[in-house]
């Protein structure tokens, strides 16, 4: 091969590389911070063991990707996942619904985002 060929072939590869990084920078999901977060209607229902939160993000350069959840001492502990709006992720309104056994004993629930922890809701009883 000669050096033409090779040199070329890198480049393609770094600009393929390059593409990549960034699709993937806009189609992932990062945790949200509380502050960006707005909720219109937060509902804890421990007999069927449901949560209800609807809202939106504050920023409208970020779209909603999708969330995750664990129960941790009767506190449901949700990352709300969020990133730049693009063709497929077009904006940051969300509505969740979460179904399981384990929110029977829940008693409050807090949003992470990193190693922060922050309450949006704690019931009465």
């Amino acid at each position: 091969m000669t050096k033409k060929k090779i040199l070329t072939g890198i480049v393609i590869a770094v600009i393929m590389f390059g593409v990549l990084a960034i699709m993937f920078t806009l189609f992932r999901g990062a945790s949200t911070h509380r502050s960006e977060l707005f909720f219109s209607e937060i509902k804890l229902q421990e007999n069927d063991s449901r949560v209800v939160l609807v809202g939106e993000l504050i920023s409208s350069g970020k779209s909603y990707r999708g969330f995750s959840y664990r129960v941790e001492n009767s506190t449901l502990i949700i990352t709300i996942k969020s990133g730049l709006v693009n063709p497929v992720h077009p904006h940051g309104s969300f509505s969740i619904e979460i179904v399981d056994n384990q929110i029977s004993g829940v008693r409050s629930i807090a949003i992470e985002s990193g190693i922060e922890i922050e309450s949006i809701f704690s019931s009465q009883s």
